[in-house]
């Protein structure tokens, strides 16, 4: 940890930014636990951590005197683990009001636009008006998440027209040496029809079908998935609710002083150059 820590503030010394830490005192070990999502947060070949979310948070725990070492786990594992254990961090999460009181909200780490449905544009799939249309075809969602909850909300019944993307989601995010991490099953079960149509947001679809060599007109977007119960547009770092005050302090001071800085913009429209709109949600350099 103490290596990581100090690479960090090394890496913040040369970006020209004053350099604090808020050491958090914890009685207990800290774990910072979350998904792949493709590609706000992944791991490259060499086992880096990649993406804007990524290194923001990478800058967030070192300003906090934490290991910068995060856990990529499938999202249920990833969230069952945050819920359950003290101490523990968990970023990229939406904001509902059925989690808002399990969780100690921190901060927001990215914008995201309403999960929507795609599929492969020469299966020619029909767009319908309405949700309900869907109902008809296989729809593939990343189990407990809220569009997956809204989904079954909307009447969708798993097995039959909606299934589960908890294994194919994360197993198959194969790093590869050329292309960088891909999901290559998520185009052959569109093309299959295993999943005539799949949820995802769409930064995350676009950047897939460009890293796996394909152009953007390969992939059909179609209704948007309806709110899930009141889901923030926002992705959230969290802590579990019984995580001790003075790391949630610690967290809480190392963010605020980075974005004041401007220094989380700097990291995601360097990051995401394609969609600058995504990096509204911190602030401009004082």
């Amino acid at each position: 940890m103490a290596i990581a820590v100090r690479t960090a503030l090394m890496l913040l010394a040369l970006s020209g930014l004053p350099v604090h830490t808020d050491t958090a005192k914890a009685q207990e070990p800290v774990r910072t636990v979350t998904e792949v999502f493709f590609p706000f947060q992944y791991v490259d070949p060499s086992a880096n951590q990649k993406g804007y979310v990524a290194t923001v948070m990478h800058e967030v725990l070192a300003g906090a005197g934490l290991s910068t070492d995060v856990e990529y786990l499938t999202w249920t594992k990833a969230y069952k683990t945050a819920e359950r254990i003290p101490n523990t961090l968990i970023f990229s999460m939406m904001r509902t009001p059925k989690r808002e009181t399990a969780f100690r909200w921190i901060a927001p780490v990215a914008k995201i636009p309403p999960a929507a449905l795609f599929s492969a544009a020469e299966r020619n799939l029909p767009t319908y008006p309405a949700i309900d249309g869907y109902k008809a075809h296989s729809v593939c969602a990343q189990e407990g998440t809220p569009p997956y909850d809204a989904l079954v909300e909307s009447g969708f019944e798993e097995g039959v027209n909606l299934f589960p993307l908890i294994d194919v989601a994360f197993s198959s995010m194969i790093l590869d040496k050329d292309l960088g991490p891909v999901d290559h099953d998520w185009y052959e079960l569109l093309l299959t029809g295993h999943c005539e149509y799949r949820v995802t947001v769409p930064v995350s679809m676009w950047a897939r079908t460009t890293l796996s060599g394909r152009p953007k007109t390969a992939i059909v977007q179609h209704l948007d998935v309806p709110d899930p119960g009141g889901a923030s547009p926002l992705l959230y770092l969290a802590a579990n609710i019984r995580t001790e005050p003075d790391i949630v302090d610690a967290v809480s001071r190392s963010y605020e002083r980075l974005n004041r800085s401007g220094r989380l913009r700097e990291i995601c429209e360097t990051e995401l150059p394609h969609y600058t709109e995504h990096c509204e949600i911190f602030a401009k350099p004082e």
